[in-house]
């Protein structure tokens, strides 16, 4: 049975004439390289996923998003939803399978086990299943924000803050906010507030004379309750900082799970499953 590690090469091969390709299609092209047959190509997983399919695009995302991957480590990157496209050092190994073990032992600290049987436990599945959510879903969350419009992350977090039922919330404007981002009216009349400060930094941590500015900001509104939400992180001074002044802090890892916790931004699905009643079966006809 084929393991997602079985899938890692020919995956980074279907891709090596630098074009985009639908996940779908290096699913296809990985599963024909392999010459999967039509019996292993109709096995499936208890969740209702063919396996070959889950595997394979679990390779894809080895390749491209996980946390033990850096940018410059990548060998493909996501273009768009489902779209994929191989990087220059992705070209460089395409054609060189030695050096791709290289890369592999490099980046995740062992061979790559190769040829050996499959585990269709619940727990191998379950891995698969968290890797997908906590990995993939995040990179393309981090991915869409760093592309999107000027004051979308603004609107984002106090549409969060809104759904995890803080109250009504307003976004205010770029040239007059005066330090605040967001303002969530705890009750109708407005009378009660909580101030928000949003950082869409990627890699730059938020400092600690960030949340004194914020606090400044706040001070000069008479208000004393105020969420700071970046989606990179703080530095350590910025977090002690932040508690002695009593403001909520929220790093780019929290809000992603906080995000896919209220469904901002995602959509979850419950999947129902049906099995047999043995013991209606066995009682039937009596």
């Amino acid at each position: 049975m084929i393991k997602y590690t079985d899938a890692m090469f020919p995956a980074l091969q279907a891709c090596k004439d630098g074009k985009t390709h639908a996940k779908s299609e290096i699913i296809e092209s990985v599963a024909n390289a392999l010459n999967l047959s039509e019996q292993e190509r109709l096995v499936m997983l208890s969740s209702g996923t063919l396996h070959y399919k889950s595997a394979i695009g679990w390779g894809v995302t080895y390749l491209s998003y996980t946390r033990k991957l850096s940018d410059e480590k990548r060998l493909l990157v996501r273009t768009a939803r489902g779209n994929y496209q191989i990087t220059e050092l992705g070209k460089s190994i395409a054609n060189d399978e030695a050096a791709f073990e290289r890369w592999y032992e490099e980046i995740y600290g062992s061979k790559r086990p190769k040829n050996e049987q499959s585990d269709e436990s619940e727990m191998s599945e379950n891995f698969a299943e968290e890797e997908t959510q906590s990995v993939d879903i995040e990179a393309q969350i981090r991915d869409m924000l760093a592309k999107a419009k000027p004051g979308f992350f603004e609107s984002l977090v106090v549409q969060l803050l809104v759904k995890m039922g803080y109250g009504v919330g307003t976004v205010t404007q770029a040239t007059r906010d005066g330090g605040i981002d967001g303002v969530i009216n705890e009750d109708r009349l407005g009378l009660s507030k909580i101030y928000v400060q949003a950082k869409r930094y990627s890699d730059t941590k938020v400092s600690s004379p960030e949340i004194d500015k914020f606090a400044g900001a706040m001070k000069r509104m008479h208000q004393e309750k105020g969420v700071f939400i970046t989606l990179s992180d703080f530095s350590q001074d910025a977090k002690r900082h932040a508690n002695d002044l009593n403001i909520a802090i929220i790093d780019g890892k929290n809000l992603i799970r906080l995000m896919c916790e209220y469904d901002v931004g995602v959509k979850s699905e419950v999947v129902k499953r049906f099995e047999i009643d043995e013991e209606f079966w066995d009682t039937e006809g009596e």
